[in-house]
């Protein structure tokens, strides 16, 4: 989905503004609709895989 600046701007307001922001929901969105994330996200092998990626980054960033 592509979206304009302004239609950016507009979601971006009401999910840091809106009722969404109130409830601290930690929900995906599209635009200003809720939407299901791609299927990697649910996938607890791919976060496990993700964040042993980001650990060892990290862990190069620090020692340069």
């Amino acid at each position: 989905m592509s979206s304009t600046v302004t239609e950016g701007y507009d979601a971006t307001l009401r999910l840091i503004a809106g009722p969404a922001a109130a409830s601290g929901t930690g929900r995906y969105f599209s635009g200003e609709r809720e939407a299901r994330a791609l299927d990697q996200a649910y996938d607890p092998a791919a976060r496990h895989r993700l964040r042993q990626a980001t650990d060892e980054l990290l862990a190069v960033s620090t020692r340069s």
